[in-house]
């Protein structure tokens, strides 16, 4: 237990296997999601929004939110976060530059159902 309580339990689960996606939100018992990596294979893209949705835009009654780490490889993953973005509020949250002569550094990530509220910007008047 930390200093505010609370645990941490792992699970695996299959991108889009229904089965196994009803099986975990039965426990109802977290609100954060996490996953480390995951946006790899293009193909695996649709599954991945499929149980995003899934979790953070079903019918629970609390906010659920999922966070990511993410190594960026290839331009094609920019496919899977414009797709995230029509569904998601998708958030970069931490940046840890790049180390031992790579070119990227590693993001991590929130991805939050849509607030529906217009952000609405005042701008100072001078």
């Amino acid at each position: 237990m930390g200093q505010n309580g609370g645990q941490v339990e792992v699970a695996a689960l299959g991108w889009g296997v229904v089965e196994e996606m009803e099986a975990m939100k039965e426990k109802d018992e977290y609100d954060i999601i996490m996953g480390s990596d995951v946006v790899y294979h293009d193909h695996l893209y649709e599954p991945l929004l499929q149980t995003l949705k899934f979790f953070l835009l079903g019918e629970q009654t609390k906010e659920m939110v999922f966070v990511m780490s993410h190594l960026k490889r290839w331009k094609k993953e920019s496919v899977f976060f414009k797709k995230a973005k029509k569904d998601f509020d998708v958030e970069v949250i931490h940046k840890h530059d790049p180390c031992n002569g790579s070119r990227v550094g590693v993001l991590v990530y929130t991805f939050a159902r849509k607030n529906k509220k217009k952000k609405v910007e005042v701008a100072e008047c001078k």
